[in-house]
């Protein structure tokens, strides 16, 4: 196929914008170095053996000298300070072992006392799990409520299964996007508590709330949407960073100050367990609003792209480094020069303009490619242009690299578009055997999954057929009637 001379061409212009493949790997500190260090300082000697003197009769005698004033006065200091630090050495070794015995033995003693009291806790009249709904209110919190954000869409979708339910409810935010509906939330400083409220927060970055969710005294739980590990903005979005960095301390701050946890998928589940949550927690998919798909779709994008004979891939969600929209890039180079010339690229989602380092260097890269005129950055999107997007593609392509769960996995298998995905984090889960899942992200391997699904019609629709088979576990009544059944659990007490 592709010449190994433009292969590598390729390769070292992706490695000069995006980084190679472990620009973005962390390299944790291992005790293995404190261990080497120890032993050099123990086995290692200062004073090393003299040579035989040399030179004049005069030169020896003053040898001799400077030898026997080192030998009675120098040695035996610099002895006594290797000893010391040999003996520190073992002392840092012992104490560091110590230590990580201490906090394991700590970390089970906390699980216990937790146990114990969540035991004494259920049996308190005064803290009975079975109060009325007229004096109970679901109070929902999140530092951010953004619109047509997948967080915020699962808030809102949540907010209305407990209408619905004849629970009181409110949404307080930090931030409220002016675009929502009035009466969708409410500033998080109006919060006031009450001894009854049960108050469930979404947790997914950095924010002062994170810290002050522990000083309520109601009871209380978390949402674990996860957060994108840091390391995937350093250097481009410094704002991400710092908000992840924040984030992920949080997560692990409030391991022993919540009453119990729910999370969008197992792998997000399993990041609250390694974090040392000793809560049952729970697995609930966010709750998506299937009917706004069924709006009518912008007619202007329809207009415009619909009808010309191209094959469209489609990818949606923000420019962000772990994304990966430059792998996507890629595979759609291969693709349309070996397999489909008459094919082009949706990538539909908001990125960060001209100040936007990541993005800067997708332009770059598509503009090395000579792909200028077929991959469109849609930037921000109205909800009814994503509709219209969505009825427009052939191909869904996902090579993101971390995913909590990926909503756009779902819209993808409500409209019927085959996909193809990187398995990577919650992708594979969220698909549930679904879809095209790849191993191997090479942009060749790529370019040949979506030309089977292009060309292959048996195997589109069997691809197809999985999606609305799996589309059936994310229904909208079904994740509501999980929801509610699990919050009657809580206040009931049970939550085994």
């Amino acid at each position: 196929m592709e010449d190994s001379g433009r292969q590598e061409e390729l390769r070292e212009l992706k490695e000069r914008l995006f980084g190679g493949p472990d620009h973005y790997r962390e390299h944790p500190w291992e005790w293995e170095q404190v261990e080497t260090t120890i032993a050099e300082t123990v086995t290692n000697p200062c004073i090393h053996e003299y040579h035989e003197l040399g030179g004049g009769r005069g030169k020896r005698f003053l040898k001799k000298v400077i030898r026997k004033l080192i030998r009675f006065y120098v040695v035996p200091m610099v002895e006594e300070q290797n000893k010391r630090n040999v003996e520190q050495a073992e002392a840092i070794k012992k104490l560091a072992h110590l230590i990580c015995e201490n906090q394991s033995s700590l970390q089970a003693e906390n699980r216990r006392l937790r146990r114990e009291l969540q035991w004494t806790r259920s049996r308190l009249p005064e803290y009975s799990h079975t109060l009325q709904r007229e004096k109970l209110r679901v109070i929902q919190m999140l530092p951010a409520l953004a619109f047509g954000d997948g967080i915020g869409n699962d808030t809102v979708a949540l907010k209305g299964a407990l209408q619905e339910a004849g629970y009181e409810t409110e949404i307080y935010a930090d931030y409220i996007d002016d675009r929502l509906p009035a009466g969708t939330a409410r500033p998080i400083e109006e919060y006031r508590e009450q001894p009854d409220d049960l108050v469930l927060y979404h947790l997914s970055t950095g924010s002062e709330w994170n810290y002050r969710l522990a000083e309520l005294r109601c009871r209380k739980g978390v949402i674990y949407h996860n957060v994108t590990p840091p390391h995937f903005f350093a250097g481009t979005h410094p704002e991400p960073w710092k908000d992840c960095c924040q984030g992920v301390e949080a997560v692990a701050f409030l391991a022993d100050k919540v009453d119990f946890g729910l999370a969008d998928s197992d792998f997000n589940r399993q990041d609250l367990i390694r974090a040392g949550y000793p809560q049952p927690l729970e697995t609930l998919p966010i709750l998506i609003a299937f009917e706004d798909f069924e709006k009518e779709p912008d007619p202007a994008v329809l207009k415009r792209y619909q009808g010309d004979g191209y094959t469209n891939l489609i990818f949606t969600g923000r420019v962000f480094p772990h994304k990966k929209q430059e792998d996507i890039i890629t595979a759609f180079y291969y693709y349309k020069k070996h397999y489909n010339p008459k094919s082009r690229l949706f990538l539909v989602g908001a990125h960060g303009g001209g100040g936007d380092a990541y993005f800067a260097r997708l332009q770059e890269y598509v503009r090395a490619l000579e792909l200028e005129a077929d991959v469109i950055f849609t930037g921000h999107t109205r909800f009814p242009e994503i509709l219209a997007y969505y009825r427009l593609a052939h191909v869904f392509v996902s090579m993101t690299e971390h995913e909590g769960f990926c909503i756009p996995l779902v819209e993808a298998m409500y409209f019927g578009i085959p996909i193809v995905a990187y398995d990577c984090s919650a992708v594979g889960e969220t698909l549930g055997g679904s879809g095209l899942l790849l191993s191997d992200k090479s942009p060749d391997q790529v370019a040949e999954a979506i030309h089977r699904l292009v060309s292959d019609p048996e195997l589109r629709k069997r691809i197809v057929d999985g999606e609305k088979k799996r589309l059936q576990d994310f229904s909208h009544e079904k994740i509501k009637a999980r929801f509610l059944d699990f919050l009657e659990r809580v206040l009931e007490g049970d939550k085994t």
